[in-house]
């Protein structure tokens, strides 16, 4: 394969390095205890260029009371990221996305939401397999590697957390993780 971009072959070389660490056990996580909401903010803040350019709103759902959580910083940055990413690139013209959280009796849940294209319900079980991609023409023509959602799943795995998704073509998609409260 040869790559035109050299952003494009970078981002491939750190995917396949991160994947390789935290697949091979190893990828050791940094856990502190910290508030998700500002995390979360720092995220799209630094996407509302990107969500500008097609006119697609983010909105947060959080409340304001959130318990902290205990996790790797620069990791649950890393997923969340990958999903906000994903929920532009895929997201309609004139579009939404609502960021929302939630507490559970252990853990924080985290839902990015999108009404964009959504995802053929026979994709919806490889999805997090490295390098498939649900739309491959689409795919291509947006850049990335094919990697980040395998990424975001050992991420959250390592965290001791869940990971979902809830999508139906035509109307979006929702994923959803967890992550331990402290």
């Amino acid at each position: 394969v040869i790559y035109s971009n050299s952003n494009l072959l970078a981002n491939l070389i750190n995917d396949i390095l991160d994947l390789s660490r935290i697949e091979s056990g190893k990828l050791t996580l940094s856990l502190t205890k910290f508030q998700i909401k500002p995390i979360i903010k720092r995220v799209v803040t630094s996407f509302n260029q990107q969500a500008k350019s097609k006119a697609i709103t983010i909105n947060l759902n959080i409340p304001p009371k959130l318990s902290s959580v205990i996790a790797d910083e620069t990791r649950l940055t890393q997923v969340l990221l990958n999903l906000v990413d994903n929920a532009i690139k895929y997201n309609k013209e004139n579009g939404e996305i609502i960021i929302s959280a939630e507490e559970t009796n252990s853990s924080i849940r985290i839902s990015i939401s999108d009404n964009g294209v959504g995802i053929p319900e026979n994709d919806i079980p490889r999805l997090f397999e490295r390098f498939y991609r649900a739309d491959k023409g689409r795919s291509r023509e947006m850049g990335g590697t094919g990697l980040g959602l395998s990424i975001v799943k050992h991420i959250i795995q390592a965290h001791e957390g869940e990971l979902s998704i809830n999508s139906q073509e035509g109307f979006g998609s929702t994923f959803s993780f967890t992550i331990p409260k402290a």
